[in-house]
């Protein structure tokens, strides 16, 4: 994902869009850790493939694997993933 070209919106490559002003209302996308290791595991998706879904350094992932705090946009990625896992079937 990425800020559309804008600068009002969270983009994603299928062309999907979360505006500013919605991301502000939704309830706090905070996962821990623990929750990010799962959906890694339930994607099925490696240090690489997780990287490159968030768009984000392989290193930074296996950080998130362990302990560094995750932030709420990135949390708000992973819970996109897995429900358009959930959707897929």
């Amino acid at each position: 994902m990425r800020v559309n070209e804008y600068g009002n919106a969270v983009e994603w490559p299928d062309g999907a869009e979360l505006s500013a002003i919605w991301i502000e209302r939704l309830a706090p996308a905070s996962i821990d850790n623990d929750d990010f290791r799962e959906a890694m595991e339930e994607l099925g998706l490696s240090l690489e493939g997780m990287a490159a879904r968030l768009g984000v350094s392989r290193r930074l992932v296996a950080d998130y694997r362990k302990d560094k705090p995750i932030p709420e946009l990135v949390g708000l990625a992973v819970l996109q993933l897995m429900d358009l896992k959930k959707r897929a079937g």
